[in-house]
């Protein structure tokens, strides 16, 4: 979807995706590292262009680019999608980072932020292929409530692989909230000589 959402952290910020951006998600979505747990990607650049015109049709779905808020430079995406009007509730992932990049706290507490503050949701939830163990000890250190495992549900390169769903409520965001922040200022400070 076309929309105009960005906030900006510390270090980093999130952005709306453009067509300008194809090049630099189908790089990291090709990328044999990175893209192990994510459903499989075509190296076709006219095949990224057509899903993003799909994207940017879709109602309810906000796909961003990760930033360096020094340079602009690019180091990931992320995204809050399957939007459920009814519960407030809404998917986030598409979530990728480069590799030595460190936005990934950053860029969970923006999604976080984004979906809680600016679109007002009730419940954000991931989910993660059990195989991809950083990623669950990520959120289960973020804070996130495992919900249950959904099994065969994502569809890797590999095959068919068991999710693990986590969530975060509002009521639970404004708990973890201050331990993220605290964290975020702590990375901010100058390393000393």
């Amino acid at each position: 979807m076309r929309h105009s959402v960005r906030l900006e952290g510390t270090r980093y910020r999130i952005r709306p995706v453009t067509v300008e951006d194809t090049a630099f998600i189908l790089g990291l979505r090709t990328d044999p590292e990175r893209a192990r747990f994510l459903h499989p990607t075509s190296a076709d650049v006219g095949a990224q262009h057509r899903w993003l015109d799909s994207y940017f049709g879709r109602h309810g779905d906000y796909y961003f680019i990760i930033e360096r808020r020094d340079s602009g430079h690019p180091e990931g995406t992320i995204g809050i999608y399957n939007l459920e009007a009814e519960t407030h509730s809404a998917e986030w992932g598409r979530w990728i980072v480069c590799k030595g990049s460190l936005a990934g706290l950053e860029s969970a507490y923006l999604i976080y932020q984004a979906g809680f503050d600016l679109l007002s949701l009730e419940r954000m939830y991931s989910r993660t292929a059990l195989v991809n163990k950083s990623v669950i000890s990520f959120h289960d250190s973020f804070g996130m409530e495992r919900v249950r495992t959904i099994e065969k549900s994502l569809h890797l390169a590999s095959g068919p692989e068991d999710a693990m769903e986590h969530q975060l409520t509002r009521d639970l965001w404004i708990q973890v909230r201050p331990r993220i922040e605290k964290m975020l200022r702590a990375l901010a400070r100058p390393i000393p000589a």
